[in-house]
């Protein structure tokens, strides 16, 4: 069975590089679903670093939604 994990990328425009890769504990069952939570989890993160932080460092978040394979017992 296929299903996705999201990765976030922390990321800073001023300082040229990104943060480890944060992997989300959760599942998906299609790409559709972890692409949306993708985008919802960036605007989230972004709110929580807050506005003069991301404007002072340029952060931004880059994700992805990595197929895994899962064993059906």
């Amino acid at each position: 069975m296929t299903k996705f994990v999201l990765v976030l990328y922390m990321c800073s425009m001023t300082a040229t590089t990104c943060m480890p890769p944060i992997q989300m504990p959760k599942t998906y069952p299609d790409i559709y679903t972890c692409f949306l939570d993708g985008y919802q989890k960036s605007i989230d993160k972004l709110i929580e670093i807050g506005k003069d932080d991301v404007n002072q460092f340029g952060i931004f978040v880059r994700f992805e939604c990595k197929e895994i394979n899962v064993k059906v017992i």
